[in-house]
């Protein structure tokens, strides 16, 4: 019954790590978003740095829904050196 309940919780520790990995960038915790943001590019031309995406697509899809909501005049999204895509974003 120990080797059961021990490989569930195993089981369930593995589920958590691949599903943590492939939740969608908004669903990322704090403390990932944070690291992020320091490792992210610095600001430029009063554009500021809003969160960050695994797709292209995502970045771009986001800040278009910010710029039609009336958040933010402007954004646009940059390649960081892996495989994620920073939003930046200019304030009104």
């Amino acid at each position: 019954m120990n080797r059961i309940l021990a490989a569930g919780v195993s089981t369930l520790a593995l589920g958590g790590a691949l599903l943590a990995t492939a939740a969608p960038a908004s669903a990322a915790p704090a403390a990932a978003a944070q690291q992020t943001v320091a490792s992210a590019p610095a600001t430029t031309q009063g554009y500021e740095y809003y969160t960050w995406y695994w797709a292209r697509d995502t970045c771009e899809s986001e800040g278009a829904k910010l710029q039609v909501r009336g958040v933010i005049s402007n954004y646009y999204c940059q390649q960081s050196a892996y495989t994620t895509w920073y939003l930046y974003v200019l304030y009104r």
